[in-house]
């Protein structure tokens, strides 16, 4: 925006805007450009989260139902299979899925 500071690279990390503790370079894009920038990275980060995590989804329930039918698991592995499931659905939640 026309009303922006200009803002410099810092020698560590991010943007300052002061050029004495800078790298001596303006930013290449203005703060609303990079908010931008950083969300759209995010959104796809997320999506890439969650097509990842719906294939080892199935991948692990479809094991313990495998197991649950041929492996004859006593109560205590039931118990623990059930777990599974919960965390399952605990990392579907978190994950938006």
């Amino acid at each position: 925006m026309a009303d922006d500071q200009p803002r410099y690279l810092a020698r560590t990390v991010g943007y300052v805007d002061s050029s004495a503790i800078a790298m001596d370079k303006l930013e290449c894009i203005d703060e609303e450009e990079q908010r931008r920038v950083t969300d759209d990275a995010h959104r796809r980060w997320r999506l890439q989260q969650q097509r990842e995590w719906g294939k080892a989804k199935r991948e692990i329930l479809a094991g313990v139902e495998r197991f649950r039918s041929n492996g004859h698991p006593d109560r205590r592995t039931m118990s623990d299979l059930r777990a599974v499931q919960r965390v399952t659905a605990r990392i579907d939640a978190r994950l938006g899925c």
